[in-house]
């Protein structure tokens, strides 16, 4: 038999058999499968996934002949073989996961069930040189939802598609990428004792309740295990600290990979990837989302590069991440965007701000979490000040699954925390927002909308006005915080209006907020912003929750 090739390089000067390919990909596959318990369908897929490769059709779009599909030999012979549900992965490592389709589909439908029909190049060469391993009854049991068997599916997927790439990537550039090679866990949890030293012992009542919080998550990862868990911290109360410190003495406890944290809004990321760099050091930090891709230039320094390499596929130990990158994670078809999903396996998940879920999504978003709990060794943690009732989420997916708190105390927390007075006032007019707005000297207000924020922005005096919405790019929105920050502390004219996006997880310390009519939990978020370190008077420090006459309120 003729040699058969699955890549030449750029340069023509080297050849990579699909021998080689394959079982390159099936230990990379298998590796990465272990950390599920999957090794043996991991290396089944590494296999299987290019053995279409074997076909003369393929050896000549080498050549630069006409695209062969190559891929649906390898779910041909996953059913074959008594692997069928390996099969969709397999048929989709290019493409995307494609539907299931069903029986009536035709081999004209981009369906698995009528690509299975297609009639295919001769790929038989495959069986001389490839032996697949035997495999076990496929245990249906462990897999009783059609939810579980779909995610299960798609975390092999991402397995097979990180492999591939990597195989791929390391016979075209000659060499292995610099991947890999982060300092170790309990490594960054001693650098994290470190910062976090100066803070004891505390001088002030607020700081020792932080510090007994903090002290809470400590003892409580030094005993968790996979599961759910929820952190319920006033806002103030040094929440994130105190989650990263229990997710990292967790992880350490259960020899885990990696903590992913993940916030609804860029600006929270913006924040928090700032303290983590300075924390952990920039080069054990990856921050990954629409505002922050990495996008390969032509002479990237070697730092720059091992981040890009790193966003590809989240193997770094601490990853910072958006709610929306982490949901399509979850549920995309396509290669890039699942390549990653694997690497949440035996890993920490922080969901900063959880309440922020949008209901449509929170079902499928739960029963993701949950899964990833039950079964890839995943510790989840539900971070907010404001919990959504989950119960009753668990209950309708019929999830047994029991939801701790971390911190304990929450009611007695709630009440120490407690720095502000809340009242409601209706404005006749805009022009009377803005004029009492005008004779504060530092203030902030949140509105529901883009146009009425910059409508009151423009009429507020132009020294130390600032307004703050999602038109922003980051980089300015991140400046502007920055100026704000440094206004507040030095007591200069500081008056802010912004839209939502300011009002969960930013650091800022305002004597005096008004928040536009929202949900509850926008304005407990709200009053987060407002004598934040508790060195105002309680009376002195109100949030305002007001509406103006005669607007309409934002649809939901």
């Amino acid at each position: 038999m003729a040699k058969k090739l699955a890549h030449i390089s750029e340069d023509h000067s080297r050849e990579q058999t699909v021998y080689e390919h394959l079982t390159g990909t099936a230990e990379l596959a298998k590796q990465f499968a272990a950390a599920f318990g999957a090794e043996e369908d991991g290396y089944l897929l590494g296999l299987l996934h290019d053995i279409g490769k074997y076909s003369d059709a393929f050896q000549h779009r080498l050549d630069g002949g006409v695209r062969v599909d190559h891929s649906t030999a390898g779910a041909k012979e996953a059913c074959a073989h008594g692997v069928g549900y390996l099969a969709l992965a397999i048929a989709g490592h290019h493409g995307g996961i494609p539907n299931f389709g069903s029986r009536a589909d035709t081999k004209n439908d981009a369906t698995l069930s009528g690509r299975l029909k297609r009639d295919l190049e001769p790929y038989d060469d495959w069986k001389t040189e490839v032996t697949l391993p035997p495999v076990k009854p496929f245990n249906m049991r462990e897999f009783n939802t059609g939810f579980r068997l779909s995610f299960y599916i798609r975390m092999l997927f991402s397995c097979l598609v990180d492999a591939d790439f990597i195989d791929t990537e390391t016979f075209m550039d000659g060499a292995l990428a610099p991947r890999g090679n982060y300092d170790a866990l309990p490594s960054l949890l001693d650098r994290l004792e470190t910062y976090i030293a100066p803070w004891y012992p505390p001088k002030t009542e607020l700081n020792r309740k932080r510090c007994a919080i903090l002290d809470a998550c400590k003892a409580s990862g030094s005993t968790a295990a996979p599961g759910v868990y929820t952190l319920t911290v006033p806002t103030g109360g040094g929440k994130t600290t105190a989650a990263m410190a229990f997710a990292l003495t967790a992880a350490v406890q259960n020899c885990m990979s990696r903590v992913i944290y993940a916030a609804p809004y860029t600006s929270i990321i913006d924040q928090n990837a700032d303290t983590f760099e300075k924390i952990f050091g920039t080069e054990n930090v990856i921050e990954h989302h629409s505002s922050a891709e990495y996008l390969f230039s032509e002479s990237p320094n070697p730092a720059e590069y091992r981040k890009m390499l790193a966003a590809e596929n989240w193997d770094a130990p601490v990853i910072a991440t958006t709610t929306v990158q982490l949901f399509e994670s979850l549920f995309a078809s396509k290669p890039a965007r699942c390549r990653k999903l694997h690497n949440l396996a035996n890993s920490v998940l922080i969901l900063d701000e959880v309440q922020t879920l949008p209901m449509p999504y929170l079902k499928p978003f739960t029963a993701a979490l949950a899964e990833l709990a039950r079964k890839y060794g995943v510790i989840v943690v539900l971070c907010t000040a404001t919990q959504p009732a989950l119960d009753g989420v668990f209950a309708d997916l019929k999830i047994d699954l029991p939801i701790k708190e971390i911190c304990p105390n929450v009611p007695e927390n709630f009440e120490t925390f407690r720095r502000t007075k809340i009242a409601q006032h209706t404005f006749d007019s805009t022009e009377s927002l803005t004029a009492e707005l005008t004779a504060l000297p530092q203030v902030l207000c949140i509105v529901n909308r883009i146009a009425d924020a910059q409508k009151i922005y423009q009429a507020l005096p132009e020294d130390g006005a600032y307004c703050l919405t999602t038109h922003l790019c980051p980089a300015h929105r991140k400046a502007r915080i920055k100026e704000i920050r440094e206004r507040l502390k030095t007591d200069l004219p500081c008056r802010v209006v912004s839209t939502s996006l300011i009002e969960a997880g930013v650091d800022v310390d305002f004597p005096r907020v008004y928040r536009e009519e929202a949900g509850l939990d926008s304005v407990l978020q709200a009053a987060g912003r407002c004598n934040r370190e508790g060195k105002r008077p309680l009376d002195e420090s109100l949030v305002t929750v007001f509406t103006v006459q005669n607007t309409t309120p934002p649809q939901p």
